[in-house]
């Protein structure tokens, strides 16, 4: 922050020069550098601290006569009933279809999905418990337990999604029948390969183009949108 941002942009001004009005046109030039609203006001958190009076060597702290730029919320856009289905559609038979079906018959977070283990997933009555979420921490992937108390939930599933459960559940015993010793079994639903769970940024990287555009406008290009990312079957 200080290297990179403030030293280059007001540094050249003494400090009892500073003035309300440098500050705020420092913030205004790194918004309209492409700068974030939430990373300005870092930068603005970091000069009140770096400007805090200390043994009176500084009169006033300036930076504190500033007030940050407003951090909006993006607006959430959602599938409406025909987008979804046709959404749906279009991942039908790819090897994340479970995964999508999940997130949108029953709105688990990305995380909440790539940390399912079977153990958690009932298909005989149709419920999965979210006990942890899949993050990635360091370099390492972690199970970590929901921050709240309501985020561990159990939840009825919809017929949809207990039948692609259940595909995926059958294309997952393929697998492991064809990996033969090679397969190390987590537990996780959504794996990438046969000993470690799906990386979150891996899931989204099947959909080459944004999806909704094409299906709420009914081009024939929504199933274009996933490529296909077949299961490997064992040799005939």
């Amino acid at each position: 922050m200080v290297k990179h941002h403030i030293t280059p942009g007001i540094g050249t001004v003494q400090l009892g020069k500073l003035t309300p009005a440098h500050i705020r046109e420092f913030l205004n030039a790194k918004l309209e550098s492409g700068l974030s609203p939430r990373t300005v006001k870092h930068l603005l958190v970091t000069l009140r601290g770096a400007l805090a009076v200390r043994d009176g060597k500084i009169v006033r702290n300036v930076a504190a006569l500033v007030d940050p730029p407003r951090v909006s919320r993006p607006t959430v856009q959602v599938f409406d009933q025909d987008q979804a289905r046709a959404f749906l559609a279009a991942v039908g038979g790819r090897r994340f279809e479970a995964a999508f079906t999940t997130a949108v018959a029953v709105g688990l977070r990305q995380g909440e999905i790539l940390g399912l283990q079977w153990s958690e997933v009932d298909l005989a009555i149709g419920v999965l418990t979210v006990n942890a979420a899949l993050q990635r921490i360091a370099t390492k992937l972690v199970r970590v337990e929901p921050k709240t108390a309501s985020s561990r939930r159990t939840i009825q599933l919809p017929a949809v999604c207990v039948s692609s459960l259940a595909r995926h559940k059958g294309d997952q015993d393929l697998e492991r029948e064809w990996a033969g010793t090679r397969w190390h079994d987590t537990g996780y639903v959504h794996h990438a390969d046969r000993d470690t769970p799906r990386r979150p940024r891996s899931a989204p990287r099947i959909l080459c183009h944004h999806p909704t555009e094409a299906k709420a406008e009914g081009h024939s290009t929504a199933e274009d949108a996933v490529p296909a990312d077949p299961l490997p079957r064992p040799p005939a």
